[in-house]
């Protein structure tokens, strides 16, 4: 079961908002496999903000560990993606 890309915006948008209470998604980028968001109006400025992943494949949802080597090479070699204007803030 594969996903396209904006039922994955749609599923990080639901998950911020619902379990952080965190409104828009502020980036999003993408390697083969998955796509990568984080939220909040300016998540450079968020100190330990959340960086979640969807498998393209699959659909699930899984947390990026930036502070690990593989967590930090994965999304610096993703390439930065528009978010629809329905997910932003």
């Amino acid at each position: 079961m594969s996903i396209n890309y904006n039922v994955a915006c749609k599923k990080a948008y639901e998950y911020f908002k619902e379990q952080m209470s965190i409104i828009g998604l502020s980036t999003a980028t993408e390697n083969d496999e998955k796509w990568f968001f984080s939220a909040g109006k300016n998540s450079a400025e968020l100190i330990g903000n959340t960086i979640i992943s969807i498998s393209k494949s699959t659909g699930n949802l899984d947390f990026v560990d930036i502070l690990s080597d593989d967590g930090f090479e994965m999304l610096k070699a993703s390439k930065n993606i528009d978010i629809p204007n329905e997910f932003c803030i």
